[in-house]
């Protein structure tokens, strides 16, 4: 009886430490959020740089944050807000009554 209760002992701590393992490896919201925005970047590059001539913007220099405001007519705070928010970028745009196409402008111009 002992035999078995030392065995069972082992195995529990042999799931533990594999739990304790996995925690190392999954990724963590950070992660997450990084991922999600590079895959969204990615299908939004091909598509904005299709129907819009805007170039490579700096997100420090006002006067590309009014260039790209005055394109989806929003004003630059709110431009500097959707460059910073990070998510779905659907659900950012529903959150500002915009297209998604128009964030996704907003994403790619300011690309880093």
């Amino acid at each position: 009886m002992r035999e078995g209760a030392r065995d069972i002992g082992a195995g529990a701590r042999t799931f533990t430490e594999g739990i304790r393992g996995l925690g190392r490896t999954m990724l963590g919201k950070s992660d997450v959020e990084m991922y999600l925005e590079t895959v969204q970047y990615e299908l939004a590059k091909a598509i904005v740089e299709d129907y819009s001539d805007i170039g490579k913007m700096d997100i420090g220099d006002p006067v590309h944050i009014a260039l790209v405001g005055s394109h989806i007519q929003r004003s630059t705070s709110d431009v500097i807000t959707i460059y910073h928010t990070k998510g779905d970028w659907r659900n950012i745009a529903k959150s500002f009554g915009l297209g998604h196409e128009q964030v996704q402008m907003v994403k790619v111009a300011f690309h880093e």
